[in-house]
């Protein structure tokens, strides 16, 4: 039996590639454009619906698009507008409580 990074069977892998496509060279979900992550891509590769190569190109291009995105995320964060920050602030406090010290994961701010 093979040993697959996802930890998933063959079959499940054919099952998952069923729900991808190829942009050029590079792997997409169809459900939302992006690139699987790493794992996936190589047990692509591995059971052979893929090339090497796919993998190295969707590798670059997922971690090329996840900086870009960040990038955008961590501007549009700072430039909130304080009625915003403070909409935030009562959700975070509804889910969690006024107690609680709620801190964005990216950005590092304490809600």
């Amino acid at each position: 039996m093979e040993n697959f990074e996802t930890g998933y069977t063959a079959e499940k892998i054919i099952e998952n590639f069923a729900g991808a496509y190829m942009d050029g060279d590079v792997v997409r979900w169809v459900s939302n454009d992006k690139v699987p992550f790493l794992d996936m891509v190589t047990d692509f590769a591995t059971l052979g619906l893929i090339a090497d190569f796919q993998v190295e190109l969707s590798e670059n291009t997922r971690k090329i698009e996840q900086t870009a995105f960040l990038k955008e995320y961590m501007f549009a964060q700072a430039n909130r507008s304080e009625e915003d920050k403070n909409e935030e602030r009562m959700m975070a406090q509804a889910a969690f409580g006024s107690d609680a010290k709620v801190v964005n994961v990216i950005t590092g701010e304490v809600l």
